[in-house]
Parts: structure tokens; sequence; C-alpha cells
């Protein structure tokens, strides 16, 4: 997406270590993929902003991380089928809600 022009220079994947992508899917509407390149990078305060920013405007986040499980970050008022959620956690993809996202940020 910083080829899109979304960000500065020092938002470059290789400067800030995540990587965003949008992709319209079928089950799910628009989803924006960020994926962790440099450990530590879903700390930045540019990751922040821009999940925020995402989930406000009702965009679904898929976080891909170095390490550790996929998160799938739902806009406030989205809902999931039953049958979504237990092909997530088959998948190994756990969901956070908007609400529960900006809660764990610290500031």
């Amino acid at each position: 997406m910083w080829l899109q022009g979304i960000g500065d220079a020092g938002d470059r994947p290789d400067i800030s270590g995540a990587l965003l992508h949008m992709r319209a899917t079928k089950d799910l509407g628009t989803l924006v993929f960020v994926n962790e390149l440099k450990d530590g990078a879903f700390d930045s305060v540019f990751v922040h902003g821009v999940t925020l920013a995402l989930l406000r405007k009702n965009i679904r986040v898929l976080q891909e991380p170095l390490k550790g499980r996929r998160v799938f970050i739902i806009p406030t008022g989205v809902t999931i089928e039953p049958d979504a959620i237990e092909e997530f956690d088959r998948l190994g993809v756990d969901i956070m809600t908007q609400e529960d996202f900006e809660d764990s940020l610290p500031y």
C-alpha cells in the first residue's frame, strides 16, 4: 500500500518493517493484510495508526506476525458467522474486536 501513497518515506516496508496489502475477498469483504517483516514492527505507531484508520473505515485487518498466531481484527459492528470462527481457529488465527485492539494500545 506504500506504493499507492499510504504513509511517508519512513513508512516504506524496508524501513517500517511492515508490509501492507489490500485484497477484496468473497466472504470477508475488503481485507488488509499486515505482514511483520522485522521483529517488533507491530508495536510501532505507524502500524497502530494504520490499523485504527482502516478499522474506522470498516475495513478488516489480518496481522501476520513473524512469531505467534495471526490476528484477525474486526471493526466495530461487524459480526462473524460461527462457522467462520471455527475456521479461523482451525487455521491458527485469533479474532480480536476493534475495541480490544484499541484497549491493547499503550497510549
